[in-house]
């Protein structure tokens, strides 16, 4: 290249400049070593007379110049640090079109604060019930039969939705089992024997200290729910990576026949084989997760119908929750409300942090909410109040409020683990969703 350079005619120098800048440009390492094989050659020629010196030599002058400065300025841009690259701001969801990956997890929050609040008002239904406020017994019947035919088939499927255990160790696994329901299993069972005995004959279902030493086998309600949940998640840690996912429905489908032979029913293994297929739907139904489908006000119309539709066949045909023909009616239950859920995470998500704080304090309002509607339902009978919507309105409130208040100052003082619940964080920002 530097001999087809100084071949060049007829300016040798301005000619071999020229292109060595084009070189620059194309090459620059090549470049650089063309110029120092230049200088090193020009160094070693005698030099000319100064009557020699001419227009050639001045232009061949100002060439050499100019390649130096564009040598150095080449050297300079490589040695500098590039400037970070600016983050782009996140674009702009326009209505209507399908959901973004928030929307996505926030419509699971929305379906725990479904299922939750109908735990919270069964509850206060029930306790209304037993203290003698409620007389109608058919009306009772039947909201009872609406709220248990679904809600609590509903946690079951959301947490299988959301079972992850097969990605963990078996140590790591038993290590977030104990964490996440053992612990708070056992300090809530101590707390609410506490309350219960210091209460005395206010309460519609008294414990005593022998039931406390009987919850390794027999859990105490409502808690019967932790329970089930370690049974099942150990059976589908067991059996996924075995038989996979079409032999765990298989096994869970005997189980859950298995349930309505049982002649001993109520025990903890009873309770987990009446609710593991719920658990596996919820693991079928786990590659929808990350594309959920999209739901539309029709389909949310639709749902809405659909999840009212098994309760009103039960109520016309007298069929119970706990019967065969009851569970199975949950299983449209549950996938009507994940749909509606779907529909509102999609579209009213960026105004229902409320709904979603719920969602996120599940545990600790599932642990919570007794101690509250009790005691609410004490202080308004003994104030005098015993109409049964300000019962309901009161003691469902404070059962969902509370809860999510305390668990809240606990995370920000830093004593939540000792409650045995997760940091709840402050009010989310939900409006890129």
């Amino acid at each position: 290249m530097a001999a087809d350079l100084l071949a060049a005619r007829p300016d040798p120098r301005r000619a071999g400049s020229a292109r060595l800048c084009d070189l620059v440009r194309a090459d620059p390492a090549r470049a650089l070593a063309l110029a120092a094989a230049r200088r090193s050659r020009h160094a070693h020629r005698p030099r000319a007379s100064r009557g020699v010196a001419d227009a050639r030599g001045l232009a061949a002058a100002r060439d050499q110049h100019r390649q130096f400065q564009l040598l150095r300025r080449l050297d300079r841009a490589r040695r500098r640090p590039r400037p970070a690259a600016r983050p782009r701001p996140p674009p702009r969801r326009a209505r209507g079109v399908a959901m973004t990956v928030a929307a996505r997890t926030l419509w699971i929050d929305v379906a725990k604060a479904f299922a939750i609040f109908f735990v919270v008002f069964g509850h206060v239904w029930r306790g209304i019930h037993d203290a003698g406020l409620l007389a109608d017994a058919r009306v009772f019947a039947a909201v009872d039969n609406a709220i248990y035919l679904f809600h609590m088939p509903l946690f079951f499927f959301l947490s299988g939705l959301t079972f992850s255990g097969t990605r963990h160790a078996w140590p790591d696994f038993l290590r977030r089992l104990g964490r996440s329901i053992v612990l708070p299993y056992v300090i809530w069972s101590v707390a609410l024997v506490a309350v219960k005995q210091g209460a005395g004959g206010t309460v519609n279902h008294p414990v005593g200290f022998a039931d406390l030493l009987g919850i390794a086998y027999a859990p105490i309600s409502p808690f019967w729910f932790f329970y089930a949940l370690f049974l099942i998640q150990i059976t589908a840690r067991l059996c996924l990576p075995r038989v996979g996912l079409a032999g765990t429905l298989a096994l869970a489908i005997l189980g859950f026949l298995a349930h309505f032979l049982n002649p001993n029913p109520g025990t903890p293994i009873d309770f987990a084989l009446e609710f593991l297929p719920y658990f596996a739907l919820g693991l079928l139904f786990q590659p929808l997760r990350a594309r959920p489908p999209r739901v539309g006000p029709a389909g949310a119309l639709t749902a809405g119908l659909l999840f009212l539709g098994p309760p009103l066949l039960c109520l016309g045909w007298s069929i119970g929750y706990e019967t065969l023909p009851g569970r199975i009616a949950a299983v449209p239950m549950i996938l009507a409300a994940s749909a509606f859920c779907l529909w509102f995470a999609g579209t009213a998500a960026g105004s229902a942090w409320p709904i979603v704080m719920a969602g996120r304090a599940t545990l600790a309002i599932y642990c919570l909410h007794i101690f509250f509607t009790g005691t609410t339902r004490a202080v308004l009978m003994k104030l005098g109040v015993v109409d049964v919507w300000p019962q309901l309105l009161v003691a469902t409130l404070l059962g969902m409020i509370a809860p999510i208040m305390i668990q809240r100052a606990a995370t920000r003082f830093g004593v939540v683990g000792w409650l045995g619940f997760p940091p709840l964080p402050a009010a989310p920002n939900l409006r890129a969703a």
